[in-house]
């Protein structure tokens, strides 16, 4: 049921920025400078995160590969929707740099990223909502604790040298169930595959970096 749920959430999620891209751009366009006026009213919070977010202080002219908002790859479809959510009220000749997917190094330059380094300058990497349907995808959680399994639950991809030592030290314990859904992995490393709910039915819920800050991470 869960699957089914998530299935028609996605569903949606391409259904609604489909009409987007398919609605006149102009229209959009012209809401931005009573946006931007909001934006500017917001209280001093939201603009620490924005400060945050964007940390440029200086001028800047894009690279010779930045992309016009108007040829954005649709490559990776949910990277493009949410970048293109909040590009297209800007003009369609602009030119940004991004880098789409997961980001462990500072750009060269000024560029949209979904996560930066959070040691030393990470000022070129400028924070964006991108694939946030996987990694802001939250549900509540209805059950008590005291009513959850008691052991600790891990599935992921072998993706770095300290989910291979989770799995070595870990795999064989009773009150652990960690393991790999990848058919590629060693048979003795895989498991079967958990859903989010079937995991929160867990009490303890392992989290480990991957390719960058673990994706469970947003959900636990």
């Amino acid at each position: 049921m869960a699957t089914l749920q998530r299935n028609v959430q996605k569903l949606f999620y391409y259904a609604r920025n489909a009409v987007r891209d398919v609605a006149p751009q102009a229209l959009f366009r012209r809401r931005l400078a009573g946006l931007l006026d909001q934006a500017r009213l917001s209280d001093g919070s939201v603009r620490a995160r924005l400060n945050y977010y964007n940390r440029l202080q200086d001028p800047f002219a894009p690279s010779a590969g930045a992309v016009p908002l108007s040829l954005l790859p649709r490559g990776r479809s949910m990277y493009y929707y949410d970048l293109k959510e909040f590009a297209r009220y800007f003009d369609s000749d602009l030119r940004i740099d991004f880098e789409f997917g997961d980001v462990i190094e500072v750009p060269a330059m000024p560029s949209i990223v979904k996560d930066r380094p959070i040691a030393g300058d990470n000022r070129n990497g400028v924070l964006f909502k991108l694939n946030k349907f996987r990694h802001f995808h939250m549900p509540a959680d209805d059950v008590a604790f005291a009513d959850k399994l008691p052991v600790a639950v891990w599935r992921g991809e072998l993706n770095n040298p300290i989910r291979t030592l989770l799995l070595e030290a870990a795999r064989d314990l009773p009150f652990c169930n960690v393991g790999t859904p990848k058919p590629t992995a060693a048979p003795e490393c895989r498991k079967s595959y958990l859903s989010i709910d079937q995991q929160r039915r867990c009490r303890y819920i392992i989290s480990l970096e991957g390719n960058d800050v673990a994706t469970n991470l947003k959900w636990i």
